[in-house]
């Protein structure tokens, strides 16, 4: 709940603010939902394995990625420079494919709301650390926003750990593709003990 002002106090702030770069954001975030929620029901609710999940997700991942660089970028690309970095764009492959992989596990293991999470805390961590260490600008109205989106991931897992939200069930394959909702494992673990 928090995340979401932070993140448009942070893009608000910008001080070269486009309306194409709010549109591409957006779209970015949407698809990347889109792309979470799917993963996630391949790994959880149909059972799939991380390689397996990542058979389905990466061709069509790749195919969107390479139609819209042919379309913006191959026209202006000067080919020469490319073949003279190969071995960037080689080491830049086997980290995209090490970062998806990462991604599924983590899906896998907890949620794709944890992976969402995860990315906008990073992404607000890593402008914090520039801001300290590099010199990096921000607007008063930006700081506040990455604070906020941190802030808002740090009371989630909080809350999350407390036992004030609820989790999937393990097995959460219902009739209908519903999820059964409980409460997390640690506070069965405690009403256990208790």
């Amino acid at each position: 709940c928090d995340e979401f002002p932070g993140t448009v106090l942070s893009g608000y702030g910008e001080i070269n603010f486009q309306w194409i770069g709010v549109a591409s954001m957006l779209g970015a975030q949407a698809t990347e939902a889109l792309r979470l929620v799917f993963t996630q029901k391949l790994l959880k609710n149909l059972k799939f394995s991380v390689v397996e999940g990542l058979c389905f997700v990466t061709p069509a991942a790749a195919f969107w990625t390479f139609l819209l660089a042919a379309v913006k970028e191959f026209p202006r690309m000067d080919t020469s420079i490319a073949w003279e970095n190969k071995h960037v764009f080689i080491v830049a492959g086997f980290l995209a494919v090490g970062v998806n992989t990462i991604n599924s596990v983590v899906v896998k293991f907890t949620s794709s709301l944890m992976m969402k999470l995860l990315s906008t805390a990073r992404n607000a961590s890593l402008v914090l650390v520039n801001v300290m260490f590099f010199g990096e600008v921000v607007t008063g109205v930006q700081l506040p926003g990455y604070v906020i989106s941190l802030g808002g991931f740090l009371m989630y897992n909080y809350y999350r750990n407390k036992g004030g939200a609820v989790a999937p069930a393990r097995d959460s394959t219902k009739a209908g593709g519903a999820v059964e909702l409980t409460q997390p494992e640690v506070n069965k673990k405690k009403d256990v003990n208790s």
